[in-house]
């Protein structure tokens, strides 16, 4: 239980949370480009670029970076908690990613843009990184403290 309340595992949880909150903002703006809109397809195939950068910068660069800081920080302890968590991270970013590429596939051709494919690729190969981050941290034993040095 004590480990619930240690912050490796608040930024594991907080980490999670941004992996989902990716996957569902990535799958709403793909579902967008499938269907056709009133405004018009040359605006938002101009804005598409922009939704998929702003995407990509607050939620999925920062949800990498942040598995990595939990794996920095939980490798003394080995928490198991951490570790699952990670391991369901890695497995909801490769999931949602290859449900976002096949939703790619059934593009408006006004909003198919240029290698805009290859951005759910590239997170499905990232979504390896907390997948193995967690499946090491699982298989670390927590590391013995000194006798003569208290934390």
């Amino acid at each position: 239980m004590q480990s619930l309340f240690k912050p490796e595992t608040g930024l594991a949880f907080a980490s999670l949370s941004l992996a989902l909150i990716f996957i569902f903002y990535f799958i709403s703006l793909f579902i967008v480009f499938t269907k056709p809109l009133d405004i018009g397809t040359t605006a938002l195939a101009q804005q598409a670029w922009q939704k998929i950068f702003i995407g990509m910068t607050v939620f999925g660069f920062p949800n990498i970076g942040l598995s990595i800081a939990t794996y920095i920080l939980a490798k003394r302890n080995a928490l198991k908690i951490v570790s699952i968590v990670l391991i369901v991270q890695g497995i909801v970013i490769i999931a949602g990613m290859a449900d976002t590429l096949s939703i790619s596939a059934n593009f408006i051709d006004e909003y198919k843009l240029l290698n805009m494919e290859m951005i759910p690729q590239a997170f499905l190969i990232a979504g390896i990184i907390p997948l193995g981050l967690g499946i090491h941290l699982f298989t670390l034993k927590p590391q013995k403290r000194s006798r003569f040095f208290t934390q």
